[in-house]
């Protein structure tokens, strides 16, 4: 009888020690997982910090301009200074028609192409990584705003700071317009600048370009368009039918 309860007993401590030990296998594997992020993705993480970072900046620094604007302009309007006010208006309308976009602007830059790669894959290369999408454009207009453009635009779109770039299969749309590739961004600045900024050795463009087609050429005369409401509303294939422009006349 004392040996039977001593290999119950011994039955029972092994039974015991396996489960503790099988919980302890199972368990290992799941605390040493570890989640791994490809390089492109933390660089464009990285960038895109960057670029709300300098967007901060840049509205700080736009509010401050303002309240200095607002300062001059009230002392004006308080001396009686209506000749002086006028003409500070006038020159402060045109330089918020020149940033907003609503005026054509010529000057020397920079065009910077970027396509589709049609070379062969490598084993370890997925067909993504040589497909342009609107994260890699939206990168490069970042770059290029960091280095000074002073106006931009994308396949003839001039690009404002309420302009949208959204990928909508091989297509990226533009201020709300389709536009397929190649892209073409143009913008105006300094060429030596630009170009030094699209292929320096941190840029995006410098990351890219032997996974896609990127090209950078300098220009002396670049030409951006102004920005047009129409880009939101153009419809250049469908028209009110007769019906329906009848049915409007009867109301």
């Amino acid at each position: 009888m004392k040996m039977k309860k001593t290999t119950l007993l011994m039955l029972c401590i092994l039974s015991i020690l396996t489960g503790f030990f099988l919980a302890v296998q199972i368990q290992t594997p799941g605390k040493s997982m570890k989640l791994y992020v490809s390089s492109k993705a933390l660089i464009d993480a990285k960038a895109k910090v960057a670029g709300e970072l300098r967007n901060g900046e840049n509205l700080r620094q736009r509010i401050a301009e303002t309240e200095e604007r607002i300062q001059e302009t009230t002392i004006m309007m308080e001396n009686d200074q209506s000749e002086e006010l006028l003409a500070s208006n006038a020159m402060i309308a045109e330089y918020y028609r020149h940033i907003s976009g609503m005026t054509e602007l010529v000057g020397p830059g920079v065009e910077v192409v970027i396509d589709d790669s049609n070379r062969d894959l490598s084993i370890w290369e997925d067909v993504n990584d040589v497909i342009v999408h609107d994260s890699d454009v939206l990168l490069v207009l970042n770059d290029l705003l960091a280095a000074g453009a002073e106006a931009i635009s994308l396949n003839g779109h001039r690009i404002v700071h309420t302009s949208a770039v959204s990928c909508g299969g091989y297509i990226v749309h533009v201020n709300g317009v389709p536009e397929a590739k190649p892209f073409r961004i143009r913008a105006i600045g300094d060429p030596a600048v630009l170009s030094a900024a699209m292929l320096a050795p941190n840029s995006y463009g410098a990351f890219i370009k032997d996974s896609v087609k990127f090209q950078v050429t300098a220009l002396d005369e670049i030409v951006i368009p102004a920005y047009s409401d129409g880009d939101l509303t153009r419809h250049s294939y469908m028209t009110v039918s007769k019906e329906a422009e009848g049915e409007g006349e009867t109301l």
